[in-house]
């Protein structure tokens, strides 16, 4: 399949599920040609809800719809000897294959990384599990929440005085996918158009763990954390506050942040003495402040305190719904949201790449692909499987 964008050179074998599958979009938004490989019966994700118009069907999820635009989708049992043998005729074409497996299953089945080096040495596989290749849990069943529980990410999150908060969605599993993700153009760069491929391992509890500056470097450096959940940590002006119309949180410790907000809730007496200046001290009579900044906000609607906070060049923030955000003037603006028609449920609108280049401009080429869709260009132009063999696989339930 010829596309535009910096990846159009590259071929990529889709494997993955939810731990992985945002990533392998991500390379086929900057043009990569992404094979969606599921077995015959269809993928587990093609059963995530909503579905659309309400109507729960193998083509309707509208998780796997916007997962695998920019894709095409070919059904193969890797478990029979002939799908195997399918994939490392795949693989001998192919840059790169993405696999969300336990480890050890696909070497069980012949088709580990060094069985696959061996037919292309230029392959890089990315393998993306719970907890890794390695270690006494690598094959421990594993979730978003059991990552970021595990990670510790959940001791920092929510409040002190409640229980620990999960993030939203499979925020973990979306983590892993983007460093999957990033991990494959570093490699592809790294290995030229004449070096040797490369196995990346990507552990979701790690990625979990990964981005949380402040949290884990006091941890392993003195062994405690700087105290617990939003509240202590980040001090009231970090925190949600309820206004007229809904919440919005105020965001900024550095000094020229500390200058607006107190002038934003009026110069209070009791902020003239200059300990607040120092953000410990804030933070530590964070509940002083707290009181302050709730007398000023409970009665002012999100765009006033929106508005108020850019003239003094403080961000405050209103937390829109998602419905909000999608209507908002600065989304409409960017065309964020395109459309894509799908031949059986019609047209959606669907975030689109999040990178933006100038000179190559990025965009939603194709819908996610039916069941088998690209069985015939795959298999039969492309492999050159003639039509006995292809009926006869199918007869089978290898593809």
């Amino acid at each position: 399949m010829t596309t535009n964008g910096p990846l159009s050179r590259y071929r990529v074998l889709d494997l993955s599920d939810m731990k992985a599958d945002l990533g392998t979009l991500y390379l086929a938004h900057l043009g990569a040609d992404v094979i969606r490989i599921e077995p015959p019966e269809g993928h587990s994700t093609r059963w995530i809800p909503p579905f659309a118009g309400n109507i729960p069907n193998v083509e309707r999820s509208l998780y796997y719809l916007y997962r695998n635009v920019n894709k095409r989708g070919i059904t193969l049992d890797i478990e029979t000897s002939e799908g195997q043998e399918i994939l490392k005729r795949l693989v001998k074409t192919s840059d790169v294959i993405v696999e969300c497996f336990q480890p050890g299953y696909l070497n069980s089945l012949g088709l580990g990384y060094s069985n696959l080096k061996e037919i292309n040495p230029k392959i890089i596989m990315a393998s993306v599990t719970d907890w890794g290749q390695s270690g006494p849990r690598r094959n421990f069943e594993g979730s978003p929440i059991v990552a970021m529980a595990m990670s510790g990410a959940m001791q920092v999150a929510g409040f002190q005085d409640k229980a620990p908060s999960d993030a939203p969605n499979a925020m973990a599993y979306d983590m892993a996918a983007v460093y999957a993700g990033t991990g494959i153009m570093i490699a592809l760069y790294g290995r030229g158009d004449d070096g040797e491929g490369e196995w990346l391992d990507i552990s979701v509890q790690e990625a979990g763990i990964a981005g949380l500056f402040p949290w884990s470097v006091p941890m392993t450096t003195y062994g405690t954390v700087p105290g617990g959940g939003d509240f202590p940590v980040r001090g009231a002006s970090m925190l949600i506050y309820q206004c007229k119309d809904g919440y919005v949180k105020i965001a900024g410790n550095v000094p020229r942040h500390w200058e607006a907000q107190k002038e934003l809730i009026g110069k209070p007496d009791i902020f003239e003495d200059e300990a607040w200046d120092d953000n410990v001290f804030r933070r530590d009579n964070a509940d002083v402040m707290r009181i302050a900044y709730e007398e000023y906000i409970q009665d002012r609607t999100m765009q006033e305190l929106f508005d108020a906070g850019q003239e003094l060049g403080l961000p405050i923030t209103p937390l829109q719904s998602l419905g909000s955000f999608a209507e908002s003037p600065q989304t409409k603006s960017r065309e964020f949201f395109q459309p894509v028609n799908h031949q059986l449920v019609g047209e959606y609108d669907y975030p689109g790449p999040p990178l933006r280049m100038m000179g190559t401009p990025l965009s939603l080429r194709k819908s996610a692909p039916l069941l088998g869709e690209d069985n015939y260009e795959i298999y039969s132009v492309e492999l050159e499987i003639n039509d006995d063999e292809l009926n006869n696989l199918k007869s089978k339930g290898v593809i």
